[in-house]
């Protein structure tokens, strides 16, 4: 495969970060109104309710960073009551991360606006299909079976 040519990675590379810049501008009165960062928000965002409870471990992986950050981010969660820490059913030694009622809720509110406001809501959905196929492709399977299941 040959190498791709470097302006054409910078030009997607930079239309990828406007877009979420975008997408940050769309979501920021939600953000303010639960007091969220973007980042405390992409936590929230993966704890579907609808899945299996996330540890720690596995919140820190998706989220590129060290578990101590995880623990950070996800005392912010607590302190605003849309998360809770319990321990884990599958290893005793480990904490799982659970959304509580108000934290299904802000999610629920924070999903939603994502969807509506995202500049990606513009597309239609052939051209949705193939940006999450193309952008799962660069990912090398890192999210890409969370994507194929229309999940993040």
């Amino acid at each position: 495969m040959p190498d791709p040519d470097e302006q054409l990675v910078a030009r997607a590379l930079l239309a990828v970060h406007e877009l979420a810049a975008q997408t940050n501008a769309a979501i920021a009165p939600v953000l303010e109104r639960h007091r969220l960062t973007e980042v405390t928000a992409h936590l929230l965002w993966l704890l579907d309710p609808q899945r299996e409870s996330s540890s720690m471990t596995a919140l820190a992986e998706r989220m590129h960073c060290s578990a101590s950050n995880v623990t950070f981010l996800s005392r912010q969660l607590e302190d605003r009551g849309l998360a809770h820490r319990v321990r884990s059913a599958r290893d005793l030694r480990q904490r799982d991360l659970l959304l509580t009622e108000r934290g299904i809720a802000a999610r629920q509110e924070l999903v939603d606006r994502i969807v509506r406001d995202s500049p990606w809501a513009r597309l239609d959905d052939r051209d949705l299909r193939s940006l999450a196929t193309v952008v799962s492709g660069a990912m090398a399977g890192d999210v890409g079976e969370a994507a194929a299941d229309g999940t993040v």
